[in-house]
């Protein structure tokens, strides 16, 4: 990112697991011509573990939220409770150039994140807190509402971008979530995604499509966790869809795949052939 070349630099797991200015044209440019769109995610305020190398000041020091236990923490901290200071002045306009940057490259479709926010973590930092009662903020959710509008103003509408976020921002702060807003549901909460169409926000699903799961759906399995590609084909994402104006603001699904219990070693076994699966299911009949 030549807007921070720190964030890469440092928060890279690897010196060879970042890609260059010129990689990612060349990724854009590669996927265009197969009629596919690469959607760059910038992910805040949580998830930031890699902020914490390359700009600390940035980051809520995470010994004060009480990090819940993990089974195996590693060599690597608490990764999930990594967020960012929203009240830092410095911290939009660094947002607003990366954006540019990717918009550049990849188009104006931007996700902005916004999932497993721990947001009462934010009222326990003296300086956080402080902020908060100037503003009137009453806790943790109404913070995440307070950044995610500023977010849409000077990061999302100054580069002419269009979002997508993850459901728990819909979910915690609805008001805060842009009419044009793109809101991506993935943890089965159909009820959340019920209320996203309602509003006439548009929907993109990613239950059931979790490529590094071992059961993507839910409770089902055909034979152990190998013959999962079957159950992709019983997803239906406009399940939450009740009428056919609802149906028309379902635009597809996500078949994503985290790392967290993925490496090299079973990375292929995982994907294929459940990826073919996703994608027939969601080109035939989303």
């Amino acid at each position: 990112v030549a807007a921070e070349p720190e964030l890469s630099r440092r928060g890279a797991w690897c010196a060879r697991c970042r890609y260059s200015a010129a990689e990612q044209r060349r990724v854009a440019a590669y996927a265009a011509r197969r009629g596919v769109r690469v959607v760059m995610e910038l992910e805040v305020p949580g998830h930031v573990y890699a902020w914490r190398f390359a700009r600390p000041a940035l980051v809520v020091n995470e010994t004060l939220c009480s990090p819940p236990v993990e089974p195996d923490p590693g060599q690597i901290g608490s990764v999930n409770m990594a967020l960012l200071d929203v009240t830092q002045p410095a911290l939009l306009p660094l947002l607003k150039a990366i954006a540019a940057e990717w918009r550049e490259h990849f188009g104006p479709l931007l996700h902005i994140g916004g999932d497993e926010v721990h947001v009462d973590c934010w009222p326990r930092v003296p300086a956080i807190a402080a902020y908060m009662r100037a503003h009137a903020l009453r806790d943790g959710n109404a913070l995440l509402g307070h950044f995610e509008r500023r977010l849409d103003e000077h990061v999302v509408r100054a580069t002419d971008s269009t979002s997508v976020v993850w459901q728990e921002v819909f979910a915690r702060a609805p008001h805060a979530v842009a009419a044009d807003t793109i809101v991506e549901a993935w943890d089965g909460d159909t009820p959340v995604a019920r209320d996203v169409l309602a509003s006439g926000r548009r929907l993109v699903v990613a239950d059931g499509f979790y490529l590094d799961r071992q059961t993507p759906v839910d409770g089902v399995t055909s034979w152990f966790w190998l013959d999962t590609w079957a159950q992709m084909y019983t997803v239906n994402v406009s399940a939450a869809a009740r009428t056919a104006a609802e149906r028309a603001l379902v635009l597809g699904g996500e078949a994503c795949m985290w790392s967290e219990q993925v490496d090299g070693a079973s990375l292929f076994a995982r994907m294929w052939p459940r990826a073919l699966a996703a994608a027939e299911r969601l080109w035939r009949d989303p």
